[in-house]
């Protein structure tokens, strides 16, 4: 069974980044974040200084406390959050409603072109993204969700480390509780015709296997594209780095 804690661990990393993101979208220094609330400068380095030590979930929590309904803090408009796990690890996803986010621009752009192409093949939509490296291409045409082909894997996700899935089913694809949910997201997008935006965490017990990073999923005719954008690309599922972090506050 997968401890509380090591999920705990995950979305931590949520909170880093909400925190990291805040920032650089409103200006806020941590010397300002001192001045409104109090938390000292050496435990808020982490937010411009990405080798400094990882904050503590206390720090984390006073950050989100103060500025988590402002406009301009990440994810103040999710509207859903969806967990799976195993013994194996767990991935969270927080769904984010304004899928038309810039950094995928020119990959919308390129959807809605394919989206009204009334021949369109599976070929040409993997020559369309062949120059994008964080997109895959799914082939729907089995209708199981589960026997879903990938029929482009990411050259962003192979040189992660993840291997070359390319021709796999998705069923087959990826530790238990990855498949399961990834299964899930692309049904989900394929048979409502909707585009998904999601903010992704998720770590494999025992390894460094593990990512953080956006996930966009765009419908088409017999398949799908899938985009991410990543921000961290190993996450080890243990709490040593957290757990010294919050030592460190007591």
């Amino acid at each position: 069974m997968l401890k509380i804690r090591a999920r705990i661990n995950g979305l931590t990393r949520i909170m880093k980044r909400d925190a990291i993101e805040f920032c650089r979208r409103t200006g806020w220094t941590a010397w300002s974040i001192y001045k409104k609330r109090g938390i000292p400068n050496v435990l808020l380095a982490f937010l411009h200084d990405e080798t400094a030590k990882e904050p503590s979930l206390k720090t984390l929590t006073r950050i989100e406390e103060t500025f988590a309904d402002h406009p301009d803090w990440p994810g103040a408009t999710a509207s859903l959050w969806r967990e799976t796990g195993s013994a194996k690890g767990f991935i969270l996803r927080r769904v984010l409603p304004e899928w038309r986010h810039d950094r995928f621009l020119e990959v919308l752009t390129l959807w809605e072109d394919l989206s009204h192409r009334p021949d369109l093949t599976l070929d040409r939509v993997i020559e369309s993204v062949s120059h994008l490296e964080g997109a895959t291409v799914i082939d729907t045409r089995p209708g199981n969700p589960k026997r879903y082909i990938i029929a482009r894997h990411a050259p962003a996700s192979i040189r992660a480390g993840n291997g070359d899935a390319t021709g796999k089913e998705m069923g087959s694809h990826r530790a238990d509780f990855y498949a399961d949910a990834t299964i899930a997201d692309y049904a989900m997008a394929y048979l409502t015709g909707e585009p998904s935006l999601s903010e992704i965490v998720w770590a494999a017990d025992g390894t460094l296997a593990g990512a953080y990073f956006l996930r966009l999923i765009l419908p088409l005719p017999n398949a799908l594209i899938s985009i991410t954008h990543i921000y961290e690309d190993s996450i080890p599922l243990d709490v040593a780095r957290l757990s010294q972090a919050n030592s460190d506050e007591q």
